[in-house]
C-alpha cells in the first residue's frame, strides 16, 4: 500500500513538472514608427539560444513560441575571434507573467543599431478582446483625443486600451468618429480625424 501511495505521488509530481515545463509564451510583435522595409531581428531566447523574428510596423507579427524566460532581448548575435557566440543588445524588457505577450518596439533611430525601446503587453483576451482598442503614444509630447463618446490622454511611450461607445450608429452599423491631438505649450493640435467602422 505505502509503495502504490509513493508510486502515485511520484506520477502526480513527474506529470505536474512536465506540463509546467511544456508551458509556452506566444510573443508578438509590432514596430514603431512605420518604415519601408523592417528587417527581422533575433531575440535572445535562452543562454546562448537565439530565434530570428519579425517586428513589422503596418500589422502585429507571426506568433512565437517560447520558453518563458525572466525578460526579451532583442539583438543580433555575432562570432569573437575565438569562435563563441557573443549578442549585441539592441533593447530590452522584463517578460511578463503571463502566457500571452505583445511586445512594442520603439526605433530609437534610422537603424536598429541605434537600439529600440521595448514594452510588453499582456496580449490575452481580456486586453483585446470584446471591442477595445489599443492606442499608443509613440512621440515624446503628450497624445489625447476622442475616439466614440470616449475621451483618453497618454504619456510619451505608454499605452491605454480603451472600450469606446459608438458614436454614429446607421442602421445596422456603428461608427466611431476618432480624433487625436498633440499637446504642445497650452495648445492642443489636432493631427488625426476619422470615421472608423
Amino acid at each position: 500500500m505505502n509503495r502504490l501511495l509513493i508510486l502515485l505521488v511520484s506520477t502526480i509530481i513527474f506529470s505536474t513538472l512536465s506540463s509546467a515545463q511544456e508551458k509556452k509564451v506566444e510573443l508578438q510583435f509590432v514596430s514603431f514608427p512605420i518604415t519601408t522595409d523592417p528587417k527581422p531581428i533575433e531575440l535572445l531566447v535562452g543562454n546562448e539560444n537565439i530565434m530570428t523574428v519579425e517586428i513589422p510596423t503596418n500589422r502585429i507579427s507571426p506568433t512565437y513560441q517560447v520558453n518563458p524566460i525572466s525578460e526579451w532581448i532583442l539583438g543580433k548575435s555575432n562570432k569573437n575571434t575565438e569562435g563563441k557566440l557573443t549578442f549585441e543588445t539592441y533593447g530590452k524588457t522584463p517578460s511578463l507573467n503571463t502566457e500571452k505577450q505583445l511586445i512594442l518596439v520603439m526605433r530609437k533611430g534610422d537603424n536598429d543599431a541605434d537600439g529600440f525601446e521595448l514594452i510588453a503587453i499582456n496580449n490575452d483576451s481580456s486586453n483585446f478582446g470584446g471591442g477595445k482598442y489599443l492606442f499608443f503614444n509613440a512621440s515624446n509630447i503628450d497624445i489625447s483625443g476622442e475616439i466614440g463618446e470616449s475621451k483618453f490622454s497618454i504619456k510619451p511611450f505608454n499605452y491605454a486600451f480603451i472600450k469606446p461607445t459608438p458614436s454614429e450608429p446607421k442602421d445596422d452599423r456603428k461608427n466611431l468618429y476618432v480624433v487625436t491631438r498633440f499637446l504642445k505649450d497650452p495648445q492642443s493640435n489636432p493631427f488625426y480625424s476619422s470615421t472608423w467602422r
